[in-house]
């Protein structure tokens, strides 16, 4: 698989802007959803955002490549943790997840570039990332940790996040979409 020069400069600024995302949770306050205090994290959105901009290929691509830099060790996860032992966190699936995500929004917004079709791709990419995320919990607290997990309750435990992640995914597809209209004459095609 061959890249070219602007393709690797594309997916090493979704990788650099997934590494600060996670530092910004530490500063950002977190916002009442449902009355749960939910953190601000922006990982959902720069994975969706990443496939919305950059297409399946390089969407996925800078995806896994984050997914590496914390696999191999560095502090890139969430709280600033990293290495292998992170495979059997229950949050490690939404991090699998982020793959879907990248290629979900890709796959939806790649037809037609309107602002239907960015929040469209936005919004229901956050499925596939939800449902690999709420999976992997529910394994690794049942069967790793033998905790008492019921896959419903960690599913409704996970509604306050979801509706954050939309409103903040909804917000970023009319953003992406100025954005590309914008720059998308003098750009050259990637994806």
């Amino acid at each position: 698989m061959r890249f070219r020069t602007v393709e690797m400069a594309y997916v090493a600024l979704f990788v650099a802007l997934s590494v600060v995302s996670i530092y910004l949770v530490r500063i950002l306050p977190p916002v009442m959803v449902l009355g749960v205090s939910v953190p601000i994290s922006l990982m959902p959105m720069i994975s969706a955002l990443a496939g919305a901009l950059l297409g399946g290929r390089l969407g996925v691509m800078a995806m896994f490549l984050y997914l590496l830099l914390g696999l191999i060790g560095l502090p890139v996860y969430a709280e600033g943790t990293g290495g292998l032992i992170y495979i059997v966190s229950p949050t490690f699936g939404f991090i699998l997840g982020y793959l879907l995500s990248a290629y979900v929004s890709a796959w939806l917004v790649r037809r037609k570039k309107s602002l239907f079709r960015f929040q469209l791709g936005m919004v229901v990419s956050l499925l596939p990332l939800y449902a690999v995320g709420i999976l992997y919990m529910w394994a690794i607290l049942g069967f790793y940790l033998h905790k008492e997990a019921s896959l419903i309750y960690i599913a409704l435990g996970m509604i306050p996040y979801f509706i954050k992640d939309v409103a903040v995914n909804l917000l970023f597809a009319v953003v992406a979409y100025g954005v590309t209209k914008r720059v998308n004459l003098a750009a050259p095609r990637v994806g």
